[in-house]
């Protein structure tokens, strides 16, 4: 992966820095073959000329784009991902308000427990041993986790 930028803030470096396969490119501007064809471009700068010229590129090198705070003009959004063990949630307002859903997926983090993968393997063992049909075992699963539902964030 390729990042384009006449300068990197310094999270941004320390992240680059951290991933051996991420390059980091001292110009804004891309060219033809500087980037391959049919891959994932994200255009994240507020300069209009730069938004403009990468566009065009990612446009005619066959890319899927994503234009940051754009909805418009991107063929994909970013969304936002919950991660606590094995379970794993995404968060997304199809670009229209990409703070709200980093500012859900930070409560969610906050208020998940700590023990979820602990549940989810107990959760996964008693679904190895329920004896039954399908019905059976999805009323005693539903029983069981009824308390998630029911349960009012504090």
């Amino acid at each position: 992966m390729r990042v384009f930028a006449d300068s990197f803030a310094e999270p941004v470096q320390a992240l680059i820095d951290k991933h051996e396969h991420v390059q980091a490119i001292r110009r804004w501007r891309a060219w033809p073959w500087d980037v391959g064809r049919n891959d994932v471009s994200i255009i994240a700068t507020i300069e209009p000329r730069e938004v403009r010229w990468s566009e065009r590129l990612g446009r005619l090198m066959g890319h899927l784009l994503n234009v940051a705070d754009v909805p418009d003009r991107c063929d994909f959004y970013m969304g936002g991902i919950v991660t606590n063990g094995s379970l794993k949630l995404a968060i997304s307002t199809d670009g229209k308000a990409p703070i709200l859903a980093k500012r859900m997926r930070e409560w969610l983090e906050d208020v998940l427990p700590e023990d979820v993968e602990a549940n989810l393997e107990e959760l996964q063992a008693l679904r190895r041993e329920l004896k039954g049909d399908f019905a059976q075992k999805q009323a005693t699963l539903r029983a069981l986790t009824r308390h998630f539902r029911d349960q009012k964030a504090s």
